[in-house]
């Protein structure tokens, strides 16, 4: 019985290893459809922006509100459009800032706080890899443990209380008379 424990350790291990190593290829493929989003906002902006450096100096809100003061309701539209494009550009941009911000900041906003929009999408087309470089080999080796370890204290657990419940009495004692 000790050896199929130790070979379900094991495996529990090699498990959680797998999905360890799976976090860094992720996170980069998060990286990478935040970028292009990105990338995709600034070339969705640039002609308004070309506008309003031509008639505003280069201030886009007031082109917004020029959309937004006349008569016709098409450029009013267009005035919430423009305003739709500039507050995406600018969580986009913000995301993408807080992502480069330190080392570990990456996978914090992968994992806690990504732009779910993105994250879904990089999900969904996310192709499980297994990248061997130190970051990878890192999630490896700390998912692996963390798995297997917290697995083994379940099953210490179990076995603590099946131990205590099966040496209980299985009368109950009678008080003392008095």
């Amino acid at each position: 019985m000790k050896m199929i424990l130790d070979y379900l350790r094991l495996t529990l291990f090699i498990g959680g290893a797998l999905i360890g190593v799976q976090v860094p290829s992720f996170v980069d493929q998060y990286q990478l459809r935040l970028e292009a989003h990105l990338l995709e906002s600034n070339r969705a902006l640039n002609e308004f922006q070309k506008d309003a450096d031509k008639f505003f100096a280069g201030d886009i809100t007031q082109l917004i509100q020029h959309y937004r003061r006349t008569n016709d309701p098409v450029f009013k539209d267009g005035g919430q459009s423009i305003q739709a494009l500039v507050s995406r550009h600018q969580v986009l941009s913000e995301s993408l800032d807080e992502f480069r911000k330190t080392f570990y900041s990456p996978y914090i906003q992968t994992l806690a706080s990504p732009v779910k929009e993105i994250r879904r999408e990089a999900w969904q087309r996310y192709d499980y890899a297994v990248t061997l470089n130190s970051q990878g080999i890192a999630w490896a080796l700390a998912a692996g443990f963390t798995i297997a370890l917290l697995i083994d204290i379940l099953l210490t657990s179990l076995r603590g209380i099946f131990t205590i419940t099966r040496r209980a009495p299985k009368t109950r004692p009678q008080p003392p008379e008095l």
